[in-house]
């Protein structure tokens, strides 16, 4: 992906062109876990378009989020994946309409996508800050509202879950503990806390599967600072 538009890019520099339209992703504007190449080759577009203007010349990248009706995550089990995390399918017309105005736009890459923020900013903010996300409103308004665990169990060097279990008994240290790993796993799931993880249910049984498995590893590593 990142070269063909790079090709792109050089073959049609000595033309007057209208328009020079890069389909990004929202993968490489937020991250998306698992898609790290993918993250970056989207990334490489909207550096390539922010280039381009630089040099004068037309360029607009569009950092897509999932479509509707047919797009490459209207699988059912991605769709229910991206939804229950607060990522919706964007209606082709709606799509349409905006990627009217994104081409006329004065910004070279802009993201447009149907995001439930207070779905999905808490448990995006969990382990760690993101700045990006909570510059705006209603993002922030629901990390505050949720009382995001990073809060508690620190931001990816273990200190504050260290800080929690020094001077506890075997049995307090496992309660702190069992709760820390029942918030990251409500977070991974997209559930409202650690209430909605039972302890005593399998993680297969709350829905983690493959990926969410890989993600629920993240953020154990990012609470505890281990591996």
């Amino acid at each position: 992906k990142a070269l063909g538009a790079l090709h792109l890019d050089e073959l049609t520099r000595d033309r007057d062109l209208d328009a020079f339209v890069l389909f990004s992703s929202i993968a490489g504007t937020l991250g998306t876990s698992g898609q790290g190449n993918y993250a970056a080759a989207n990334a490489f577009l909207d550096a390539l378009a922010e280039r381009r203007r630089t040099a004068g010349l037309a360029a607009t990248s569009i950092a897509w989020g999932p479509w509707a009706d047919g797009g490459m995550a209207d699988e059912e089990i991605v769709a229910w994946r991206m939804h229950r995390g607060g990522v919706l399918p964007l209606q082709p017309d709606l799509g349409i309409l905006a990627l009217q105005r994104a081409v006329g736009a004065p910004r070279p890459a802009i993201m447009v996508a149907d995001i439930h923020w207070g779905e999905y900013a808490p448990p995006f903010t969990m382990t760690r800050p993101s700045p990006f996300i909570e510059s705006l409103p209603e993002a922030r308004a629901a990390v505050e509202g949720a009382g995001a665990a990073s809060e508690r169990f620190g931001r990816g060097d273990g200190s504050g879950l260290r800080h929690q279990l020094t001077g506890l008994t075997p049995a307090e240290q496992e309660r702190v503990l069992l709760e820390m790993v029942r918030l990251c796993a409500a977070g991974v799931l997209g559930y409202s806390g650690a209430s909605a993880v039972p302890a005593e249910r399998a993680f297969r049984d709350l829905g983690v599967d493959s990926l969410t498995a890989v993600e629920l590893r993240g953020t154990l590593a990012m609470a505890t600072g281990v591996p």
